[in-house]
């Protein structure tokens, strides 16, 4: 009798052990042109389990971050390695505070000195629907890639407040992959240099505001070398097979706008793997 009172007591106890893991949670940029810094304040960190209710995490003080500063794969943390329950997880969602004020989120122009006000085009903030998973006694590494070229928009008319409407992957870090290279001919006069990046192979190659526009992309970078080079790098790719073309005119290519004639050139296909940079020169 005592042993069988002994295995009932344990089974009452063991569910109430919890499992748990722990997240580490980045924010990453692909850059905007037009811009010289881009400061988002973050408040807080929700993340919804696929069988529970949501968690979220207060951001004490908040943190503002400039996303232009980590463009080529650069990060900045919001998420420390947090605790959070094992298991699989729907979705995440950002609490940023952008009311168009300027005191809390904004840009500055590529004069370097011209601050303007950051507009929330969106009450409902940033959520990302992707799933993940946290692991049992174990660490993720995720990182949020931040599309400015897609995020943030030019001034409605009549108004002065540049506007944030987010366009967000979530990446697992120790799984991903990155591409870089050089671009010959980059500094010729009127051309602004980037080299777009499409999902798969053969990919139909389109604009920022087409059906078919880019997964990501890069500015390309002139560097401080004896005769100077030009350089990109994209980083946090899934492993797999992408497409990459060379535009001259990454500056006229609105997200806003479908199909409007921007140059594309140079397709090259690549083969992304985990934990390498594969390398693409145009």
């Amino acid at each position: 009798m005592p042993k069988t009172i002994h295995a009932v007591a344990m089974a009452a106890v063991l569910p109430l052990v919890a499992c748990n893991g722990h997240v580490n949670l980045d924010v990453t940029d692909a850059a905007v042109d037009k811009l010289s810094k881009v400061y988002v304040q973050f408040d807080s960190v929700t993340l919804k389990p696929a069988a529970a209710g949501a968690v979220t995490v207060t951001l004490n003080p908040p943190l503002t971050i400039d996303l232009l500063a980590l463009e080529g794969g650069g990060t900045s943390r919001l998420l420390n390695n947090k605790q959070l329950s094992d298991g699989s997880y729907d979705s995440l969602s950002l609490g940023v505070s952008a009311d168009g004020s300027g005191k809390d989120s904004y840009v500055v122009l590529s004069d370097g000195t011209t601050k303007v006000p950051l507009l929330m085009s969106s009450s409902a903030g940033l959520t990302l629907n992707s799933r993940f998973k946290v692991d049992k006694d174990g660490t993720r590494n995720y990182v949020i890639d931040f599309n400015l070229r897609k995020s943030v928009l030019d001034p409605l008319t009549g108004t002065t407040a540049y506007r944030l409407a987010p366009k967000l992957r979530l990446v697992d870090r120790d799984a991903s992959g990155a591409i870089a290279g050089s671009v010959a001919g980059a500094g010729a006069t009127g051309c602004s240099p980037a080299v777009y990046v499409y999902a798969g192979s053969g990919a139909t190659l389109g604009d920022e505001g087409s059906a078919h526009a880019p997964l990501t992309s890069a500015l390309v970078k002139a560097q401080a070398t004896t005769p100077v080079t030009y350089t990109y790098k994209v980083a946090f790719l899934d492993p797999g097979t992408y497409t990459l073309a060379l535009t001259c005119q990454a500056d006229a290519d609105s997200p806003e706008i479908a199909n409007e004639s921007i140059g594309l050139s140079n397709a090259t296909e690549v083969q992304v793997q985990k934990g390498t940079t594969a390398t693409v020169n145009f």
